[in-house]
């Protein structure tokens, strides 16, 4: 009982490490220049949309699994027994039918902080900010959508200043 003890504590040690190397992060922050890319899972069954008229347009809600980048297949399902490194937000309001999107996001990474970020639902995003080792982000998040519209999984590409 030990020994499992104290493997799961080297193990949970070296996922921490590991997820902190893989981002990069030096002195708690995240310096200029740095770049990552991040899989995302939105989970179709947590979107909600305030849409009286049955029109899509209205405030909505989605959320999702975070995974380290190269996780999701061409498909955007994380293969079974994969580990979320964070959890990801989103909230905004769709126009015309849901064909346009203005939107916040955040992609909270376990341990380390939160990434924001604004914008249209395009493949540009702004960063706007975050906390922890993210507190001074500014920069961009490049998204590229996995077998839209079948799924809404995307890659995004954080290149910060």
């Amino acid at each position: 009982m030990k020994k499992r003890f104290i493997l799961f504590c080297i193990l949970s040690g070296l996922l921490v490490i590991s997820l902190v190397v893989y981002l990069n992060p030096t002195s708690g922050v995240v310096e200029a220049g740095e770049a990552f890319t991040l899989d995302v899972e939105p989970d179709l069954t947590t979107f909600d949309i305030v849409d009286p008229d049955g029109n899509g347009e209205g405030p909505f809600f989605i959320q999702g699994p975070i995974y380290p980048e190269g996780t999701l297949d061409e498909n955007g399902n994380a293969p079974p027994g994969s580990v979320p490194i964070g959890q990801f937000f989103c909230w905004g309001w769709l126009y015309h039918g849901g064909e346009f999107a203005v939107v916040s996001q955040e992609f909270q990474l376990n341990g380390l902080g939160e990434i924001q970020v604004q914008g249209n639902e395009d493949d540009r995003r702004a960063v706007v900010g975050g906390t922890g080792v993210f507190k001074d982000v500014r920069g961009v998040g490049f998204a590229k959508f996995l077998n839209f519209p079948t799924n809404v999984s995307f890659t995004i590409d954080f290149d910060l200043d």
